[in-house]
């Protein structure tokens, strides 16, 4: 069934509520592993600064004879999930962008109800504002799609009714929103530049007419 807008919010909440849930981080852990909520400590040293379930990378293991740092193949970890694990178990599946999305967002990969609503909420935060596209990616085209999604994200800032309201459901919305737009930026064609008028010089150089 085709998700409505009535019942769109009835569904962030439940969002909403899943975020509150995960990555919570009990405050013991900041003392237990001596969590610096800065850069640097007295001697000048890099600190650890923060406690994330997100994501971790390992770049080493412990030898278990000597205690040591051994260098080994780095490891990313999202969630708790080895990513080439994820990788692998998204082969042949249609929606890997959106399931690991979710994960992220969320802490776990979702139930196939679950992934089905994502999509609908995804699909109706996908459509751009009126005119956006025409004013704001089609007329100042770049080469570099990198400064293009930039200046479009900066832009739709513009377009937001609550763009500096930080409360949970509001930045979940705008995440979705951001999240659901950004890979349809770079689809949209530009506009041909017209050719720029080939006015005759002078023998001065400057520009007759």
């Amino acid at each position: 069934m085709t998700m409505q807008y009535d019942n769109l919010e009835d569904k962030l909440s439940q969002l909403v509520e899943y975020t509150k849930d995960s990555g919570k981080i009990d405050l013991s852990l900041y003392t237990e592993y001596d969590v610096k909520r800065g850069l640097r400590d007295s001697t000048g040293k890099g600190v650890l600064t923060g406690l994330t379930e997100i994501s971790d990378v390992i770049g080493f293991d412990i030898d278990e004879r000597t205690g040591e740092k051994v260098p080994t193949d780095g490891r990313l970890y999202f969630q708790g999930y080895n990513v080439a694990d994820l990788i692998k178990g998204m082969e042949g599946r249609r929606f890997g962008f959106e399931e690991i999305t979710y994960l992220l967002l969320f802490g776990s990969l979702p139930t196939e109800p679950q992934l089905n609503d994502f999509n609908e909420i995804l699909s109706i935060y996908r459509e751009l504002p009126d005119t956006f596209v025409r004013d704001v990616v089609m007329k100042a085209t770049s080469k570099n799609m990198m400064n293009t999604l930039q200046r479009c994200v900066l832009t739709l800032y513009s377009y937001d009714e609550k763009p500096d309201d930080i409360s949970i459901p509001n930045v979940l919305r705008q995440a979705l929103s951001l999240i659901a737009k950004m890979p349809l930026i770079p689809c949209i064609p530009p506009l041909p530049r017209k050719p720029e008028p080939d006015h005759p010089k002078s023998e001065t150089g400057a520009v007759d007419g």
